[in-house]
């Protein structure tokens, strides 16, 4: 199983981009999530033409997490076919619907780690496009301590296979 975090240095140097070509082209069952907390929703409005969710998406994950219920289930309910051609080879979960949203999810976060880790018990991989570096490296998650919250969600999914993080500017790929 092998779970790739995306994030940028900058604005938008084609991190999402990169990130759709790579959920269309992969050899496996991947699984697209956006975790960017911008909210831009650049997929929904751009590659999938601004098709409309239906209420679906991380918020209704942080429900499921309130809830108690358990959280690889609901990841996999939340998703939306990213191709029409393989259904069920290629997911999307759309990320947060308002720039706030994200400051609502900080406990979510670690078991959401942990669900997306088991997802390769059911033989999917992830692709993680988490927008922007903070200020001090990778996107800071509520509940998460910068840079060294991020290695152990990287860790974690090493477990069954491998992490890595892609730097969109430079194009390169570093082995946590």
């Amino acid at each position: 199983m092998a779970i790739l975090l995306l994030t940028s240095t900058s604005g938008s140097p084609g991190v999402t981009t990169l990130a759709v070509g790579l959920a269309l082209t992969w050899p496996r069952p991947i699984l697209l999530a956006d975790c960017d907390p911008g909210a831009h929703q650049a997929i929904l409005a751009g590659y999938l033409a601004g098709r409309s969710v239906n209420g679906k998406g991380l918020l209704r994950v942080a429900e499921a997490h309130r809830d108690r219920r358990p959280l690889r289930e609901a990841v996999l309910d939340q998703t939306l076919p990213l191709s029409a051609e393989e259904e069920s080879r290629r997911l999307f979960l759309p990320g947060f619907t308002k720039p706030g949203s994200a400051m609502h999810f900080g406990g979510v976060w670690e078991d959401l780690a942990d669900a997306l880790d088991r997802l390769g018990e059911v033989d999917i991989d992830v692709i993680l496009d988490c927008g922007r570096l903070g200020p001090s490296g990778l996107p800071a998650r509520p509940g998460l301590s910068g840079t060294s919250g991020w290695r152990s969600f990287c860790r974690r999914g090493r477990r069954l296979g491998r992490c890595a993080v892609a730097c969109g500017v430079a194009g390169s790929f570093v082995r946590l």
